[in-house]
Formats: structure tokens, sequence, C-alpha cells
């Protein structure tokens, strides 16, 4: 396979950076933040109809258990969203609400952690207390 994980990481970290832009220029021109929420979800839509165009059936996961850890994930997500945008609508900066939120793996490690039985190590303590002191540096 070679490196096309690092193209699409670094797609991923442009057009991610790009979103918390435009989230926030949306937020701050729009006249509520559910009209924000409503247009960038259809963007959302939009893609995943094209996905399902494009895979038909396969485009979903074919074992129940599967689907319902999906629609989970999607949910989590969503939601997660809504209260992304909400921060920014209710004067968050992008500069400290972005980086605050993208803390989201340290829930991740310590849900999975609790949750899935994954170790916790000191290495992986240490990377998020070096994150989280990174957030603490760009919101000031």
């Amino acid at each position: 396979m070679g490196k096309e994980w690092l193209a699409a990481s670094a797609a991923a970290l442009l057009l991610w950076g790009l979103w918390g832009i435009a989230a926030k220029r949306a937020t701050d021109l729009s006249a509520a933040w559910y009209q924000v929420y409503v247009a960038s979800n259809l963007a959302a839509i939009t893609a995943t109809l094209a996905v399902v165009a494009a895979k038909g059936w396969g485009a979903f996961p074919n074992r129940p258990l599967g689907l319902a850890w999906a629609l989970a994930s999607g949910a989590f997500g969503t939601l997660g969203y809504l209260f992304f945008i909400l921060a920014l609508e209710r004067g968050g900066n992008a500069s400290v609400v972005v980086p605050l939120t993208a803390l989201y793996p340290a829930a991740t490690a310590a849900f999975a952690w609790l949750l899935l039985g994954e170790d916790l190590t000191l290495r992986k303590l240490a990377g998020l207390a070096f994150a989280l002191a990174a957030v603490v540096l760009l919101a000031r």
C-alpha cells in the first residue's frame, strides 16, 4: 500500500483545519446555530448519498452489531458536532474551541481503558498531558 495513508492523513489535516475556520465564519454570519448545523449536515448527507450510490448495499455494515456500533458512532459524532457549533456560536474563538475539542483522543483513550480494557501506559499518559498543555498554551 505504500504511503497512501500519509497523503490521506495530510488531506484530512488540511480539510479539518479549513473546517474549523468555515464553521466559525458560518456561525458569525448566520442568525442561529441550528442553521449552520443543518446546512453543514446537508453537505455530509450529500457525500453519504454519493457513497451509497457508488457502493449500493455494500455501503452498509452487513452485521447487526456492526451496524449498531456504526449508528452509535454517527450519533456521538453528530451530537459532538452540534455542541462544537454551539461553542462557536456562543462566543468561543476558533483558535481555542477547535484545539480544545480536538482533545477528543484523550477521552477516547480513557473510554478505551475503562470500557474496552485497553492499556493506558505511562507513555500514553505523558502524550495526553502534552496535548492538554498544548491546548492551554493555544488558549492563552
